[in-house]
């Protein structure tokens, strides 16, 4: 499994040597804030506009960090999962995930502006520009929704209280 780490602006010792004596280390390939001196060939960035699809061969965990906002891209032969939807209008994963065929699963872990945001951008860049990748399932962590018992158990909880969740599922 390979695990590359975008940490240049980070606190803390992030660095590959440091990485390499963990114990996992030696169950995977991890590159922390790995070199910019890559050649042109092999430098992603330079080619986002052009690329046309990414395929992992082998299990991959692609981390977007940001701050509270993180997403984190699962990847191996065959399956793709996004798990949380970043932070801001522009996600962070957009520019690297726009060039998979398909996310077979999207994870929101837990729902926060953070989470909502960043997926709500996505999907309305979907909707409107019908681009890739294609959505497969959807899993979210909301809470179960529960039916009033009686009409009058409205009229005994406080009017000015409400659920948030509850009214973004409505």
């Amino acid at each position: 499994m390979s695990l590359i780490i975008g940490l240049k602006y980070w606190p803390g010792d992030w660095s590959t040597a440091r990485m390499l004596r963990e114990p996992f280390s030696k169950l995977s390939c991890v590159r922390i804030n790995p070199d910019p001196g890559l050649s042109p060939a092999k430098n992603v960035d330079e080619f986002m506009s052009f690329v046309g699809n990414i395929r992992f061969s082998h299990p991959t965990l692609y981390v977007f960090p940001g701050g509270q906002g993180d997403a984190a891209l699962f990847g191996i032969n065959g399956f793709n999962m996004l798990v949380d939807g970043g932070f801001s209008r522009r996600a962070c994963f957009w520019d690297f995930t726009r060039h998979l065929d398909r996310l077979d699963a999207v994870l929101v872990t837990r729902l926060n502006n953070a989470n909502c945001l960043g997926m709500a951008a996505v999907l309305r860049r979907k909707r409107q520009a019908h681009v890739y990748p294609q959505i497969g399932h959807f899993f979210c962590n909301l809470q179960e929704r529960r039916q009033q018992q009686s009409p009058d158990t409205e009229k005994e909880g406080d009017s000015l209280l409400f659920n948030l969740a509850d009214i973004g599922q409505e």
